[in-house]
């Protein structure tokens, strides 16, 4: 059993169409660019055995859900709005399923992912960050004993009766109401610009070029920038840049452009505020 087994991971759909790279699917690829340019959506390392990968799902399941959420968004990094969203929805409020799905398709509607939302409620519920409930609050599988067809004598003859089963909801738990309430992204922003100066002025310019009303292609940000001096060593590429910013909330991608949120907007402030400290104290 791997942690993808743990998560229940398995894709359902199709993969839908990834937008911000079809702008550069006819670009040639450097096959030894880093994992970390942005250009391979992958992570470094070497392949771990089937026994180290069976222990550490072990180990998952032992840990306490604070972990088990942790190390679910950072395998889904790049679906981590669509789970947060999930949990604040239900934060402090039982949510029925149907609202809760058109929610995550709304979601998903700018945050690609080949996960359905039952699959993405699912992950939650084994990381221990959402419940599966009754209307009233009550565990959904307190109930499902409760659901086998009921046995019935009609003129002597026996059928089985079907039981009807309660609406499905969702509600977060006190864990998942904690990575709610600690997600700040305007700080994890700033700790992103303050931890890579030397691509600071790179992260700015992807802000600037997104800005205008319709923001930009990624083919736009690569021709600007996959050719920067300070992208050479080691070897980094728009997308990289891009992605980072998402991830903070300072970008979204929304009808086919990159396109500036307000924190992103805050972000170019935080620039102009850490390249003004950097000339002072020079």
């Amino acid at each position: 059993m791997t942690q993808d087994d743990f998560f229940d991971l398995t894709p359902v759909e199709d993969f839908d169409s990834y937008d911000p790279l079809a702008d550069t699917e006819d670009e040639e690829f450097d096959l030894e660019a880093p994992a970390e340019s942005g250009m391979f959506l992958v992570e470094p390392g070497e392949f771990p055995t089937v026994d180290e990968l069976a222990s550490q799902a072990e180990a998952l399941q032992q840990a306490p859900a604070a972990q088990r959420i942790a190390t679910l968004f950072d395998h889904m990094e790049r679906s981590r709005k669509i789970l947060l969203g999930i949990l604040e929805m239900c934060d402090g409020q039982v949510q029925p399923n149907e609202l809760v799905i058109s929610r995550i398709e709304k979601l998903k509607a700018n945050n690609k992912s080949v996960y359905t939302p039952d699959n993405m409620c699912m992950m939650l519920v084994r990381a221990g960050a959402l419940r599966r409930v009754t209307q009233d609050g009550t565990d959904y599988e307190d109930i499902e004993g409760t659901l086998e067809p009921k046995r019935v004598v009609i003129d002597g003859v026996e059928y089985l009766e079907p039981v009807q089963a309660p609406q499905i909801c969702w509600l977060t738990t006190p864990e998942g109401s904690q990575v709610v309430a600690a997600d700040q992204p305007r700080a994890r922003l700033r700790e992103l610009l303050e931890n890579e100066p030397q691509y600071r002025h790179v992260f700015r310019t992807v802000l600037e070029m997104c800005a205008p009303d319709g923001g930009t292609t990624q083919k736009a940000l690569s021709a600007a920038l996959d050719n920067d001096p300070a992208l050479m060593h080691p070897r980094m590429y728009a997308m990289r840049f891009a992605e980072r910013l998402a991830q903070n909330d300072a970008l979204e991608w929304r009808d086919n452009a990159w396109r500036i949120t307000d924190i992103g907007s805050e972000g170019l402030d935080i620039i102009a505020e850490l390249d003004a400290a950097e000339q002072a104290d020079d």
